[in-house]
């Protein structure tokens, strides 16, 4: 018995830090989304080091799985996940309506590149660019949004639209942000599509350790906001 333990314990030391996470099952889950959430864990960090490098050399984010809502987080059922910073924690709610509806995995991607931004320096990005990179490198579907959702002509109205639809977080803001989210995202595909994903990547850690946007825009492209504006 102590030649097992022991085993298990040189194990642990010889496993990355980075692949010892904590996760956290609701009771109420059945042992098929147990399985389904453990499966997507693993694909859901390989991928994620695969895009950002210094993902895969730092503690893994802790995974906490709900069959409901979650209390910890302000998540609505139809957002599913929610990333908090202070606890490294990724909360994933509503597992089996994820899962039925097959938002699993890219949900929990989306919040694992939150976690990865959040590693990689103190200083917020505009928000406008963490969601389109987080729905960008999750590989996210953006459903339809309603006719008359409003769209952004420019990088600070875009900024605007999506921290007030955010901070509804209703149903309805929820459908009407599709529209702003396919915008984010649109602008984050420009830049790797056109200059490469390194190179961009590389821009992110820049602004993430506290350099201003447009500072960093002008010496990593070139290019000015008002030029970005034009992408919308």
């Amino acid at each position: 018995m102590h030649r097992i333990v022991f085993s298990l314990l040189l194990l642990l030391t010889l496993l990355p830090i980075s692949l010892i996470g904590s996760t956290y099952y609701d009771p109420a889950l059945s042992r098929s989304a147990r399985d389904a959430c453990r499966d997507a864990i693993a694909v859901t960090l390989e991928r994620t080091a695969r895009v950002f490098p210094w993902f895969g050399s730092m503690p893994a984010p802790v995974f906490s799985f709900h069959a409901g809502a979650a209390r910890e987080t302000p998540a609505s059922p139809w957002a599913g996940g929610y990333y908090i910073r202070a606890r490294h924690t990724i909360y994933i709610q509503h597992v089996p309506v994820l899962i039925e509806q097959e938002r699993l995995l890219a949900t929990m991607r989306h919040e694992a590149v939150h976690a990865a931004l959040a590693m990689a320096g103190t200083s917020p990005l505009p928000f406008w660019l963490e969601e389109g990179c987080a729905l960008y490198f999750s590989g996210q579907v953006i459903g339809r949004a309603p006719a008359g959702a409003r769209r952004a002509r420019t990088l600070g109205a875009l900024e605007r639209n999506l921290l007030a639809l955010s901070e509804q977080n209703t149903e309805e803001a929820w459908l009407e942000i599709r529209s702003s989210h396919a915008q984010a995202r649109r602008i984050v595909s420009t830049f790797v599509e056109r200059f490469g994903q390194a190179h961009f990547i590389n821009f992110l850690r820049v602004l993430k350790n506290g350099t201003h946007f447009a500072q960093a825009l002008a010496s990593y492209y070139a290019l000015l906001p008002e030029e970005v504006d034009a992408w919308l």
